[in-house]
């Protein structure tokens, strides 16, 4: 049996008017579009990843979590 690795990223909507972060984040945090991004979850649950993020001053609108197999 072959176990298979998912990944997990949370995808966020931001304010794409907000003033940008005022210290590195150090998620990677790669912009999809205006007003989109993602951060692979990689050993960081969603909670801790969102927390981060606000905490750096970047402004969430909302956020869902994609799992990809």
């Amino acid at each position: 049996m072959i176990a298979v690795m998912s990944s997990r990223t949370l995808i966020v909507d931001i304010d794409p008017g907000a003033p940008p972060m005022v210290r590195e984040v150090p998620l990677i945090m790669r912009v999809l579009g205006p007003g989109r991004a993602s951060v692979p979850l990689d050993g960081v649950s969603p909670e801790e990843a969102l927390a981060e993020l606000l905490a750096s001053g970047v402004a969430v609108r909302g956020s869902r979590v994609v799992e990809e197999r």
